[in-house]
């Protein structure tokens, strides 16, 4: 955050939020819920930073399009889990899950702040406890020990799991040496891999053909339309910046990308939309195989 200006923010920013708002208009000009489109928006805004960071390490590339990228990237999934948590909120309003307007706002500020809050204290006390351990097995047990408790912790207080441990994590590798960070990453990587094995399964087996044979119209619609905001977003995001650089023409594209947080975030629905539960899944899992 130190080394971004201004100017790549207003990207991350702009382009997340053209992306959600065109989704989420489409949705609803096609007869759709007000509720849907707000979360169909949220999850179309998220991009998958490993993809962007695997292909620009293998193929060795460097340049503007590459400088510009990795930071958006690093970025966007946590403006789009701040707009998911607040498309949850009125959804659930618009649904009449919930009560009015006021009640929307409050379930959207306790859900940001609450996790934020429940975030940093987990993560400065991992941050003490992480350089007391050796080897990278400790270090593992740490990690785990800390997903579960924040997730845990996030569940008892009514807040957003995968955000309270996106604010620990990054409050851990911004408190620690960077040596120190480098090893943590490292201990991280070896048990992803089976995380989104099980990840990816189970949103599989959520999947439900029938439906998805019904809305076949949706499901190009929301491919065809998350391509056009990513694109169109940036390029707003360089007309407000002034910025008349020819990555503004590429970027968008490279931005298409989803994985992880867009299946984490369409199972984080469930409980809370109802009839609309099961047509989500069926419209990301295999968007998500489309984009990456």
């Amino acid at each position: 955050l130190r080394l971004m200006g201004k100017e790549t923010l207003k990207v991350v920013f702009i382009q997340a939020l053209v992306t959600m708002l065109v989704v989420a208009t489409v949705t609803v000009v096609l007869g759709n819920s007000v509720s849907l489109g707000l979360i169909l928006g949220a999850i179309a805004a998220a991009t998958a930073p490993a993809t962007a960071f695997m292909v620009t390490k293998k193929y060795r590339t460097s340049g503007q399009l590459t400088q510009l990228l990795l930071p958006i990237v690093a970025l966007d999934d946590a403006v789009s889990i701040v707009f998911f948590t607040v498309a949850m909120a009125v959804g659930t309003v618009v649904e009449g899950i919930t009560g009015g307007i006021a009640s929307a706002i409050g379930l959207a500020s306790w859900e940001l702040f609450g996790s934020l809050a429940l975030g940093l204290a987990i993560g400065l006390v991992m941050s003490y406890i992480v350089r007391f351990t050796k080897g990278g097995d400790e270090l593992r047990t740490m990690v785990i020990g800390m997903i579960f408790v924040a997730a845990g912790a996030a569940m008892r207080m009514h807040v957003s799991a995968i955000m309270t441990c996106m604010v620990a994590g990054a409050t851990i590798t911004n408190l620690l040496r960077e040596n120190r960070a480098r090893k943590l990453l490292s201990a991280v990587d070896r048990f992803v891999p089976p995380i989104y094995v099980v990840l990816f399964t189970f949103a599989g087996v959520l999947f439900d053909w029938r439906l998805f044979c019904l809305y076949i119209p949706l499901f190009a619609a929301y491919i065809l339309v998350r391509i056009l905001g990513k694109v169109l977003g940036v390029k707003l995001a360089f007309v407000a910046n002034k910025d008349g650089r020819a990555i503004g023409n590429y970027l968008g594209i490279a931005l298409l990308s989803q994985s992880g947080l867009a299946v984490g975030l369409t199972l984080a629905v469930r409980g809370f939309l109802g009839e609309y539960e099961a047509l989500v899944i069926t419209m990301i899992v295999p968007a998500v195989l489309v984009f990456e």
